[in-house]
């Protein structure tokens, strides 16, 4: 959505001047691929330096001491700093995103939909700023943890 709306808003800027622009596939692609190798190197160097784990939870005990009830969860050690970077990193191109697809909210339909893009991206936000605290208090109980992170996944 970032390069279209992006491309779009290029366009009729340098229309607006009386330029003329090519767009080729590859000026769309580009910032996509850019974005998509940033978030690979940087989830392959967290995966590298601080890889998952099973972790096994007692919840509950007999009266020997032995575990009757267990659950598992995944645990990636100190992931803080990971995804703090990643966070960040896509935080800035979606304010970006939504920078331009404001900016390019008065082009006309035919040529964008920035209008939609940007309800879509306000959706998208408005799941992360409910979802996440949700997510955090829902930690101890793992279907509800799976459910709230799967409604955020798939937003």
């Amino acid at each position: 959505l970032w390069s279209k709306t992006r491309m779009i808003h290029q366009v009729i800027r340098n229309g607006l001047t009386f330029r003329r622009v090519l767009v080729t596939a590859r000026d769309v692609s580009q910032p996509l691929v850019l974005m998509c190798t940033a978030n690979i190197i940087l989830l392959s160097i967290w995966t590298a330096i601080s890889p998952l784990h099973l972790d096994i939870a007692v919840t509950n005990v007999d009266m020997f001491g032995r575990p009757v009830e267990t659950y598992g969860f995944c645990n990636w050690g100190d992931a803080l700093p990971f995804s703090i970077a990643l966070g960040a990193m896509n935080f800035v191109v979606l304010c970006y995103s939504l920078l331009v697809a404001w900016s390019s909210r008065e082009i006309s339909t035919e040529l964008s939909e920035s209008e939609y893009i940007f309800k879509a991206m306000i959706v998208f936000v408005l799941a992360c700023f409910i979802g996440l605290p949700v997510l955090i208090m829902a930690r101890e109980i793992p279907a509800a943890y799976y459910y709230v992170s799967t409604g955020i996944i798939f937003t």
